[in-house]
């Protein structure tokens, strides 16, 4: 069943590589310490399984709540060095460079539990940014969720999304809190330490 939960989360990672945007996109700044830094975690995690990998940039709420995960240049240098090292290939400058290209907006991934297939489709994001709060830019939310590892007991289900926010007003060591409001029932918070996320 475990098969299926990693199937779910790597959906959600094609998903959010799928849809970054590259309009205006900026390039935040790294050093290149922090480059080569990057490069070594992710050629050092490539027999970590995927949900370990990631959980520097991840909330995780419990498993039968779910997690969310926040992509940052870091990250997507290592994920990619990751990527190239299983497939025994080098990374290259370009595809560094194409790693540190990103849109002016947080992107967050989310796995998130329930109890029936169509679940997620009452769900909206936000973000909350010390009294004020941010509607999405783009937001995606799967029609149909998949089966989860407790099937067949509750929660039955889980759902791979896409959330991306502006930046505007942001800083890189603020407090954000990703906010699933669903049309009725409990709102499920993922608070992040933007300070901590490399």
């Amino acid at each position: 069943m475990k098969k299926k939960i990693i199937g779910a989360f790597a959906v959600v990672i094609f998903m959010s590589c799928l849809f970054m945007s590259q309009a205006n996109a900026i390039i935040l700044k790294l050093e290149q310490d922090d480059i080569a830094e990057a490069v070594e975690y992710g050629k050092k995690s490539r027999r970590v399984l995927l949900g370990d990998f990631t959980k520097p940039w991840t909330v995780k709420l419990g498993d039968d709540v779910g997690w969310a995960t926040i992509y940052t240049s870091f990250h997507n240098i290592a994920f990619k060095a990751r990527k190239a090292t299983i497939e025994n290939k080098e990374l290259t400058s370009k595809q560094i460079n194409k790693a540190l290209e990103i849109g002016e907006v947080l992107t967050f991934t989310v796995s998130v539990l329930g109890n029936n297939m169509t679940f997620a489709q009452e769900y909206h994001g936000m973000l909350q940014h010390g009294k004020k709060i941010i509607a999405p830019v783009f937001e995606y939310v799967p029609e149909e969720s998949e089966t989860s590892e407790y099937w067949p007991n509750m929660p039955d289900h889980v759902a791979g999304c896409v959330f991306k926010f502006s930046t505007r007003d942001i800083g890189k060591d603020d407090k954000v809190t990703l906010i699933l409001k669903p049309f009725d029932g409990d709102v499920i918070e993922f608070k992040f330490n933007l300070s901590k996320m490399k």
